[in-house]
């Protein structure tokens, strides 16, 4: 037997049973239906951060798939002047639980810059950029 759809969503997600008759012989078989999305990463704060030397920035997103991107599908990084991305080793950084917001303590100039939330999962990718400008105490570098 084929089962075909046109269009699932999470509500069709769930066990379904097909049972066939043939001869007074009875047959039934369970299948299971796991509806599958793509990683989708949005900023939930915005686009530009400016903050000035010495205090505190926070980058935050809004992860979702399914299944939903746990803290280990999640990696940010800085992004060098060629758009790479290089791993962020820093005791001023903190995250939360989840991974979905990113903060700095203690900024200093050389934090300006370009950084990326990036989301890979089995299902795909997502990514967001962010860009953070540091001030110094008389004005921007």
């Amino acid at each position: 037997a084929v089962v075909s759809t046109q269009s699932t969503g999470y509500s069709d997600e769930g066990d379904y049973y097909c049972q066939a008759s043939v001869n007074g012989l009875s047959k039934t078989v369970k299948m299971s239906l796991r509806v599958v999305v793509e990683p989708k990463v949005e900023r939930v704060s915005g686009l530009f951060n400016t903050k000035g030397v010495g205090q505190a920035a926070t980058f935050s997103v809004s992860v979702s798939g399914n299944p939903v991107p746990t803290a280990e599908n999640i990696t940010w990084a800085k992004l060098d002047e060629r758009s790479l991305p290089i791993p962020l080793e820093d005791s001023r950084i903190t995250y939360n639980a989840d991974k979905t917001e990113m903060v700095f303590s203690d900024l200093v100039i050389d934090d300006e810059g370009w950084y990326k939330c990036l989301v890979i999962t089995d299902e795909g990718r997502a990514e967001e950029e962010f860009v953070l400008y540091v001030l110094g105490r008389y004005g921007v570098y």
